[in-house]
């Protein structure tokens, strides 16, 4: 069963959802969380909610805003625009990462909405 919420992530509404931790949804067995930017949804495993687990998919999340994937960057023009996004949403994406951390642990502690 899967619980969701939503947050604002660079003004577009994504969705956080809470499966069970057999759910097909998240490649790989050894995943405890996977982002889709094109959906702008972000899937966590239940038994998988840690702050790391969360600021690692938000980080995926902010980082499909710079579209460097189009530029052909090399390695250090790659780190200069991680760089520049850390220096510019690091407060914003850990107090993001905070509020979904709680809220997923209150959806998996008295399971919340039912999608």
């Amino acid at each position: 069963m899967n619980w969701y919420f939503k947050v604002s992530i660079m003004g577009d509404d994504w969705t956080m959802y809470l499966v069970d931790d057999d759910d097909a949804v998240i490649a790989g067995e050894d995943s405890g969380a996977e982002t889709d930017p094109e959906t702008k949804e972000i899937y966590f495993r239940r038994g998988e909610v840690t702050i790391q687990t969360i600021l690692h998919e938000l980080w995926h999340a902010y980082f499909s805003y710079t579209h460097t994937n189009t530029a052909g960057l090399d390695e250090n023009q790659m780190e200069e625009v991680s760089a520049e996004l850390f220096a510019y949403n690091a407060i914003k994406i850990l107090d993001q990462a905070n509020n979904v951390y709680k809220q997923l642990i209150e959806l998996r502690d008295n399971n919340g909405s039912k999608v």
